[in-house]
C-alpha cells in the first residue's frame, strides 16, 4: 500500500530540545552533569510529564527526593523555554515544501499538555499539521502501542499507509509494531534525501 500521509515527531525532529544545555549553567563539570540527568532529573521521569502527570507533583516529589537540588529541580518547569533551542531549519523546510506539495502531514509527540502552548505560539511550523497527538493529551507515550493506535483511530486513517519520522529507534520500533511505516531521523538531509527515494518530496 503506498504512503498517503507523512507523520512526523517534534522533538528534535521539527523543534530542538536539549536541557543539558539549560543544566550545564549549574554544573559545567560533564561527569556532575551526567550524573545529574542520570540520577535526578532522568528520562523516565520527564517520561512521566510526557505523559500527563503535573509538573508542580512531579516537581515536589523529586525536590522532597533530592533537597539538595531543590534549585536546579524547579527549573524543569520555571526555565523549561530556555531548554527549547528553535525550529530546526532544515526540517522546517522539508515540511514547508510537502505542504506546498499537497502531502497530508501529521504529527505524533511525547510532550506535556503544559507547555505545547509555548511551541503552538513561537514555531509556525506546527500549523502545517492537519493534526497533532500529544502524549500529554492521551495520556500514553511511544514507543507503547497505545499511542499509535489512538493517533490511527484519531486520523482514521489506515496505518499502512503512513509514514513516521522519529529520532528514537525505540518509537520507530514501536511504530513498525503498530503497523506502520518508519524511518528513524538523523538530519534533514538524510530525510530529504529518504524522502525523495520514496517519491515523495
Amino acid at each position: 500500500m503506498s504512503i498517503q500521509h507523512i507523520v512526523f515527531d517534534l522533538g528534535n525532529v521539527v523543534v530542538g530540545w536539549n536541557p543539558r544545555a539549560l543544566y550545564a549553567q549549574a554544573f559545567p563539570d560533564a561527569k556532575k552533569l551526567d550524573w545529574f540527568f542520570e540520577n535526578v532529573c532522568t528520562d523516565e521521569w520527564n517520561v512521566k510529564m510526557d505523559g500527563g502527570k503535573s509538573f508542580n507533583v512531579s516537581i515536589a516529589e523529586k525536590q522532597a527526593e533530592f533537597p539538595g537540588y531543590a534549585e536546579q529541580i524547579a527549573w524543569w518547569k520555571t526555565r523549561w523555554h530556555e531548554m527549547i533551542t528553535g525550529e530546526i531549519a532544515g526540517t522546517v523546510a522539508i515540511i514547508d515544501q510537502l505542504h506546498a506539495n499537497g502531502a497530508s502531514l501529521y504529527a505524533l509527540s511525547n510532550w506535556s499538555a503544559e507547555t505545547f502552548p509555548y511551541a503552538r505560539k513561537h514555531f509556525p511550523s506546527l500549523a502545517k499539521f492537519k493534526d497533532i497527538v500529544l502524549s500529554g493529551d492521551v495520556k500514553a507515550t511511544k514507543p507503547q502501542r497505545e499511542i499509535y493506535d489512538i493517533a490511527v483511530a484519531k486520523w482514521n486513517v489506515d496505518p499502512a499507509t503512513l509514514l513516521f519520522i522519529d529520532d528514537s529507534p525505540k518509537n520507530v520500533a514501536g511504530a513498525i509494531a503498530a503497523g506502520w511505516n518508519a524511518m528513524h531521523f538523523t538530519s534533514p538531509n538524510a530525510l530529504a534525501f529518504e524522502l525523495n527515494a520514496r517519491g515523495l518530496l
